[in-house]
């Protein structure tokens, strides 16, 4: 679940979070070599309860096998219903994206970790769309304060202001933001 490539990606800019708030036991976690289990058991899976993993690959419209090659066609990714997933697999779509340059248009239902979209360099979203916010969860069905970190670290400076003043994701129930609200907070608007 949690790929080397990813680990090599995201560890250090946990590491380097950790190490601005204080977290010197997480910090030195982070810096290791990526560990699945060890970070399992740390944070769980950050599941929101629904599976992205079987259909991520042709959902979004691209091959990650493709895309690590560098064969990839820049495109728009479109979203008109999404409740979400695994916060890992939300994490590896963004990077992709902004790795591809491509498009991630949020047009209609996006929640959860769905939301993590947001962070994509060429987001956009309509102003009809909803947008769901929510702690991420482990696979107990507990709050999890690592895939919220991870949450947090994708969004966009002006998204993570307005889930702070929201509180939106410390409690498991939802809480909207519109599309229109995106907007105004500098999430470019989909033509």
């Amino acid at each position: 679940m949690f790929s080397a490539s990813l680990g090599a990606f995201v560890a250090p800019r946990i590491a380097k979070r950790a190490a601005i708030i204080g977290l010197a036991g997480f910090a030195a976690f982070a810096s290791a070599p990526a560990k699945a289990d060890l970070f399992s058991d740390l944070f769980g899976s950050f599941d929101n309860g629904y599976s992205s993993r079987g259909a991520s690959l042709s959902r979004h419209g691209y091959s990650r096998r493709a895309d690590l090659a560098g064969g990839y066609t820049p495109r728009a990714d479109y979203s008109s219903y999404d409740r979400g997933g695994n916060v890992l697999d939300y994490y590896e779509q963004v990077r992709s994206a902004n790795v591809t340059r491509r498009t991630v248009a949020i047009d209609g239902y996006c929640a959860s970790a769905c939301t993590m979209k947001l962070g994509a360099r060429h987001a956009c979203v309509s102003p009809e769309a909803t947008l769901r916010f929510h702690s991420a969860r482990t696979n107990e069905g507990e709050a999890s304060w690592g895939g919220n970190t991870i949450m947090m670290s994708v969004y966009p400076p002006a998204i993570q202001a307005w889930v702070r003043r929201h509180q939106a994701l410390d409690s498991l129930a939802f809480t909207d933001m519109s599309g229109r609200e995106a907007i105004g907070l500098g999430i470019r608007a989909c033509a």
